[in-house]
């Protein structure tokens, strides 16, 4: 009889819901979803809020207390010098970086950059180029730099352009088939195309000298024999 009566218990309870006990335990597992959820919303708007900004800012502190910040702040003390107008001191504090750091062009070009455009001593900024490429080992890069910059010095500053052309052919010697011996050429064509043509040297012309008057002698015909 119970049994026969159980079917139409589970279709009332059908129709009119969950039974009380699953209803609670339904809703108890629905707020402990929500609290979980909630409680991650909350922990990962905390994270964004506080723990990240505290993990960038502690990056940056150790990358400030590195090595490389030191050196930043040794650059930007020369630059801050050549912005006060004592250019001795910045050179002096530029080639102490350079000698420190022998592979690094930048301290060179700087103090080149000093010596031309502050000091207007363009004789020191091509010494100074001159000296770190005979004293130095460079790359490709750093050596055409610098013979470019060279070539640019004694053309534009010195009006030399027989050296800025030696200077141009032989970075065409050292970096064949490269885009340093192509620029070059391309600018030993553009040096080459504003020279004046060069005129034929004219031959020495002798002073006309006067001819000597010369006797009129008469020759007499042969005479035939006797």
């Amino acid at each position: 009889m119970i049994l026969e009566l159980l079917p139409d218990c589970l279709g009332i309870f059908a129709q009119a819901g969950e039974p009380p006990s699953v209803a609670k335990e339904g809703d108890a597992l629905g707020r402990s979803l929500l609290v979980f959820v909630g409680g991650g919303l909350l922990l990962g708007a905390a994270f964004l809020i506080w723990v990240l900004p505290a993990l960038i800012n502690k990056v940056n502190d150790m990358l400030y207390d590195s090595g490389e910040q030191v050196e930043l702040d040794e650059t930007q003390r020369a630059r801050v010098l050549v912005a006060q107008g004592d250019y001795d001191t910045a050179i002096s504090e530029f080639r102490k970086l350079s000698q420190k750091h022998p592979e690094d062009r930048v301290p060179v070009i700087e103090i080149a950059k000093i010596q031309l455009d502050k000091l207007a001593d363009p004789d020191a900024a091509i010494a100074t180029f001159e000296e770190v490429l005979d004293g130095r080992e460079w790359g490709p890069e750093d050596a055409a730099f610098f013979l470019f910059r060279l070539e640019e010095l004694y053309l534009e500053e010195k009006g030399d352009s027989a050296k800025a052309i030696e200077l141009l052919e032989f970075v065409i010697e050292q970096f064949p088939e490269t885009r340093f011996s192509a620029n070059a050429t391309h600018k030993l064509h553009e040096i080459r195309k504003t020279e004046p043509a060069a005129s034929p040297t004219p031959l020495p012309v002798e002073p006309a000298v006067p001819a000597e008057e010369e006797e009129e002698t008469f020759v007499s015909p042969p005479r035939p024999d006797a």
